[in-house]
């Protein structure tokens, strides 16, 4: 995305998740992340290009990650929009992307120093372990 493109964006961003903070740009790889606040509480953003995921796989994952974070796991909370949605299709110039805004996890980025070390990948495990234990709770028409 130009950046005039990403802040017309980030402006329709801040209307549809009542963003009260200037985002802070954290990086750009698979998707553009900012860190944001919402009602003066941290959250992240996240920017997704259109012709690197679809809508569908998107809203599927955001409801899984939901789901997990109403039974207790420790997940990044999906955040609804004013209009109700996880995830919104932004139209910027001829730029489509679609966003999805969570609440903060703390922590540290895993290229940290130490952060991959045995305590962190059995911590992962067990927490991945106890996220499979409710792939069999939703239950989905076809």
């Amino acid at each position: 995305m130009s950046d005039k493109i990403e802040q017309e964006t980030l402006k329709t961003v801040k209307l549809l998740w009542n963003v009260n903070s200037t985002p802070e740009f954290i990086r750009n790889l698979q998707n553009t992340v900012y860190k944001i606040s919402i009602f003066d509480q941290p959250a992240i953003l996240r920017l997704t290009r259109t012709n690197h995921r679809n809508i569908l796989a998107l809203k599927s994952e955001l409801e899984w990650t939901s789901f997990l974070s109403a039974n207790g796991c420790n997940v990044a909370r999906p955040i609804k929009s004013v209009k109700g949605n996880l995830v919104e299709t932004i139209l910027s110039g001829d730029a489509e992307c679609f966003s999805s805004v969570f609440s903060f996890a703390e922590g540290r980025p895993i290229e940290a120093p130490d952060v991959l070390c045995p305590a962190t990948l059995i911590a992962w495990g067990q927490e991945l372990g106890e996220y499979t234990t409710y792939q069999y709770a939703i239950i989905r028409p076809i």
